[in-house]
């Protein structure tokens, strides 16, 4: 059994015998358009096919498997949850994908304890209410920038359930450094999205919003895009009329 992410360049992923492979499949037909952009933006070497990425809060690996298959570079699937990392390992060797390293970790904006009242880590939110029972070990991106555990990055994808802009304060040498282009989830009603825009925009980066509503998710959840503002946008702007589909911040 296998599905075909049409919006990923086709890329076909055979399932393994497993609870998640269901929700894997239906994955195909979510953030459309998210999957367009980022096809065109690697096929366009717009982001550097070479670089590596991250995906961070990898869930299930439904971006990170069809990432790997379409890019030369590696890709880190970052997630704190042991049954999602085992999860996309098993997809990852079942597909014979040799440029995806999982790395079981929680990420935040320095090495702290934090925080979850949820016992199930599939898909939680942290905090640094020490009140809480289960306390994890967090490290920031740049703890692992430093330790050489990721390199060479040109592109990273923040999916962690409202931690987005904690994460991009813990990346700041990386960020620097390697001027990847980043990718973040925000709901535009509760989260400060405004802040990281203002982050991004004070080092010369340019950000937009993909004004697509997300499948099972609240109706004020979007991706936003930074990119490095040496990168002419105007050439994405023109791809599939993508300037209806984008609003500057």
């Amino acid at each position: 059994m296998s599905c075909i992410f049409l919006n990923d360049n086709s890329v076909e992923i055979k399932l393994i015998d497993h609870a998640f492979s269901s929700i894997f499949e239906l994955r195909v037909y979510h953030e459309a358009i998210f999957r367009m952009i980022h096809s065109y933006l690697i096929n366009n070497i717009i982001i550097d096919p070479t670089k590596n990425f991250i995906d961070l809060g990898a869930w299930i690996g439904d971006n990170s498997i069809p990432w790997a298959k379409n890019i030369e570079g590696t890709v880190y699937a970052i997630d704190p949850c042991k049954e999602n990392c085992d999860f996309i390992n098993a997809m990852k060797h079942y597909n014979s994908i040799e440029n995806l390293t999982i790395i079981k970790a929680v990420i935040s904006d320095s090495e702290k304890i934090i925080s979850t009242d949820n016992n199930d880590l599939h898909h939680c939110s942290f905090t640094n209410d020490e009140s809480l029972q289960n306390k994890l070990q967090a490290f920031s991106l740049d703890t692992l920038y430093k330790n050489n555990i990721i390199k060479n990055i040109g592109y990273i994808h923040l999916d962690v359930e409202g931690m987005e802009h904690l994460v991009i304060v813990g990346a700041k040498q990386l960020i620097n450094d390697l001027r990847p282009i980043v990718s973040f989830e925000q709901h535009l009603n509760t989260d400060d999205y405004q802040s990281i825009c203002k982050y991004f925009n004070s080092i010369n980066y340019n950000v937009y919003l993909i004004n697509e509503q997300l499948l099972g998710c609240l109706e004020d959840c979007r991706n936003f895009l930074a990119f490095p503002n040496n990168i002419n946008i105007k050439d994405i702007e023109s791809y599939l009329d993508i300037k209806d589909l984008f609003t500057q911040k």
